[in-house]
């Protein structure tokens, strides 16, 4: 399972900035 680095990039995005 190859996870792309946009896909990686939303998700610790997201996760380091909280709505």
């Amino acid at each position: 399972v190859d996870c792309p680095k946009e896909f990686l990039g939303r998700k610790v995005y997201l996760l380091i900035r909280p709505e």
